[in-house]
């Protein structure tokens, strides 16, 4: 009692105890849970275990296949394939072929190893990127405005480096410190009035403070790091515009002296040049015969600035003609020899390019430079008084020794070139005191002006004189085409005179013309034929 018979038809064990029931007794199991059942008809897989190869057994009742259901390999190959069409050894067209003869086998060692490293599957893993740690801010001992103007001035010397750089400051090095690259430490800024790469005395005890302060260089930027290296370096800005003054002293001297030679050498070729003076002798003549009558004729001379007006008096004839031109004509007619003036004057250009008063300003400020390098020189005497000597002082000492004497020099040949232009306009008819009214450029401009006007005038008479005989060619062309016309004419008409003349005295033979016996040379004339010579004469019966 109290017992449930099963399917089976036995009694339950109690709750608990007792045997499992076997797979598939009593309720299906969850979804997801308990054993498989096997396809009908096959066999029954172990309970809790999915068939082996997670597949059921094959068709046919046939066993469950080998473990891994392929050919086993070796260890899978980390070099990568190469993608070619493979020829089997049995391959029954290899017997001849370059893979089997024999005589074409080499031999050499292939390293794996060394195929692998270059041609692996597996890419090599990137070196991890060095982490980025930031910099701390360098601390800057300038404003901002100031650092920025100073770095770039230093640019040029970026390789050089600031410990080199002080120690050519204090020695002066020209190798290192030219022209230019001075003017980039000297240049001035007008917005902060200050030289932009040389410290001012605030920014130099600022330095100071900092040095004092026994913190690294390195923690403060390149601009500070500049000021802080400049310390104690005497009279800093006067040593450097000193040096460009010296540096740039005789490219400038050099300058002024060729340009007074230049200058006196275009007045000396003026007052030598006989050319020229025949040739104003001329126009003076000219002039005179055309101002006769007037308050301007009987002149004895004429200003040189009379030379510009020549070319604007055209004459009557064309408008091409001026009365230059006309100079040049009686020139050439009469004495030819002047026509070579550009010869006597040919340096005159060359001191018509000289401005004396710039040169009187170039002077001037060499001396004036000069002297500030003797102002530098005594300011660093007084520092070095309780220290080294600045060897700055030997240095400019021995250019001031022959600087100064040089541009006393270059002052004195400026004086002299002045009195040299006096002197050429007292020669020329000037009147006194014209060289204060007209620079000595310009005066020498008029007679450049001049000469190439006066060559542009023999330039207008030989293509004159082309044109005229072209002209005659024409003329005389004309003519003999025109007498060769008329006489073809003529020819026309005695012949037709003659035609008519020989009709009317047909069978008339004292009537025709007799043959020219001068044509022939002389021959005689052929006999006329008697009427009665040739008639058949006529026979009786």
């Amino acid at each position: 009692a109290g017992q449930a018979p099963g399917k089976t038809g036995g009694p339950l064990p109690p709750p608990g105890k007792g045997p499992l029931p076997p797979p598939g007794a009593g309720k299906a199991p969850p979804p997801g849970k308990g054993p498989v059942p096997p396809p009908s008809g096959g066999p029954k897989a172990p309970p809790g275990k999915p068939p082996p190869g997670g597949k059921g057994p094959p068709k046919g009742g046939k066993g469950p296949p080998k473990l891994g259901g392929f050919k086993a390999k070796g260890k899978a190959s980390n070099i990568k394939s190469l993608a070619w069409t493979k020829i089997n050894l049995g391959h029954e067209n290899m017997e001849g072929t370059i893979w089997m003869a024999g005589g074409r086998r080499i031999s050499i060692d292939i390293s794996r190893n060394e195929i692998e490293e270059l041609f692996s599957t597996k890419a090599k893993k990137a070196a991890a990127a060095p982490s980025i740690t930031k910099t701390p801010k360098l601390k800057c001992l300038l404003s901002d405005n100031r650092a920025m103007l100073m770095q770039i001035s230093l640019s040029p010397f970026n390789k050089l480096g600031i410990p080199r750089l002080r120690e050519a400051i204090l020695s002066l090095d020209p190798a290192i410190l030219d022209a230019d690259k001075i003017e980039s430490l000297t240049a001035f800024d007008s917005k902060t009035k200050t030289y932009k790469a040389v410290p001012t005395a605030e920014e130099f005890a600022v330095a100071k403070e900092y040095q004092q302060s026994g913190e690294p260089l390195t923690a403060i930027d390149m601009a500070s790091q500049y000021v802080v290296a400049m310390l104690g370096v005497p009279v800093m800005l006067g040593r450097l515009l000193s040096q460009k003054t010296k540096l740039e002293f005789g490219d400038h001297a050099a300058s002024v002296e060729e340009s007074c030679q230049a200058t006196l050498t275009a007045f000396q070729q003026v007052q030598d040049s006989g050319r020229l003076a025949k040739i104003l002798q001329i126009i003076l003549k000219i002039g005179n015969v055309m101002n006769q009558d007037t308050d301007k004729g009987d002149a004895a001379g004429f200003r040189m600035d009379s030379l510009q007006k020549i070319t604007n008096v055209k004459s009557n004839t064309g408008p091409n003609t001026s009365l230059l031109n006309y100079v040049v004509e009686v020139i050439e007619r009469q004495k030819p020899d002047l026509l070579r003036l550009k010869e006597d004057l040919d340096r005159v250009p060359d001191g018509a390019r000289v401005e004396l008063e710039d040169l009187v300003g170039v002077v001037n400020k060499l001396k004036a430079d000069l002297s500030q390098v003797q102002v530098v020189v005594d300011q660093a005497k007084t520092q070095s008084e309780n220290s080294a000597p600045d060897p700055m002082i030997e240095v400019m000492e021995e250019f001031l020794a022959t600087a100064q004497p040089r541009a006393e020099a270059c002052d004195a040949l400026i004086k002299d070139v002045q009195q040299a232009y006096q002197d050429l306009g007292r020669f020329l008819g000037e009147a006194e005191g014209f060289h204060k009214k007209q620079s000595a450029s310009e005066y020498l401009r008029i007679l450049v002006n001049f000469v190439k006007q006066f060559d542009a005038a023999q330039e207008w008479l030989a293509a004159k004189k082309r044109q005229e005989v072209a002209a005659e060619k024409r003329r005389i062309a004309k003519e003999e085409l025109a007498a060769k016309k008329a006489a073809k004419q003529q020819a026309a008409a005695d012949g037709g005179t003659r035609m008519e003349g020989g009709g009317e005295s047909a069978g008339s033979p004292a009537t025709s013309p007799a043959p020219k016996a001068a044509s022939t040379g002389g021959a005689a004339a052929p006999k006329a034929t008697s009427p009665g010579r040739g008639r058949r004469r006529l026979r009786g019966p």
